[in-house]
């Protein structure tokens, strides 16, 4: 069995901190990206073939409600649904939940797979300068053992 080096175990420690860093920079942008785009064509259409049946076309209809907010205070808002409807306007099938966070999911799994690659292709430098630095330590550690014999 062979176990892994003192660089490459740094190199994984470093990639992770690096996808660490831009994860937290990278994420919250998708999910304003993500609220801010979820009542889009776009939005609708791709996440339509996943909830809704043949023949039916995703619309995404709203209206205003109150929630309460964490004083027990009633305050206005809007809901949004997502409705599966055929063609002669019958609505199929009503979505409250499930398209936000599907939506919202796709989104976040972009933003995840930038970062992953901006954190390869920003790695890559610190490889080589690490790798440098390890040598010319392991060097400098061999010299010396060798001048004290």
């Amino acid at each position: 069995m062979k176990f892994s080096t003192a660089g490459t175990t740094l190199g994984c420690m470093l990639w992770l901190i690096v996808f660490g860093i831009l994860s937290s920079c990278i994420l919250p942008t998708t999910i304003v990206v993500g609220g801010l785009t979820a009542a889009s064509d776009f939005a609708l259409q791709t996440i339509e073939p996943m909830l809704c049946l043949e023949g039916t076309t995703a619309k995404l209809f709203s209206y205003e409600t109150t929630t309460t907010n964490a004083f027990g205070h009633s305050q206005p808002s809007t809901i949004y649904e997502l409705h599966c409807v055929y063609a002669k306007g019958v609505i199929l099938k009503k979505d409250p939940i499930l398209y936000a966070s599907l939506w919202m999911g796709f989104v976040t799994a972009i933003g995840l797979s930038i970062a992953a690659l901006l954190a390869i292709v920003l790695f890559v430098p610190f490889k080589v300068l690490i790798k440098k630095r390890l040598n010319r330590i392991q060097k400098l550690e061999n010299t010396a053992v060798i001048g004290h014999q």
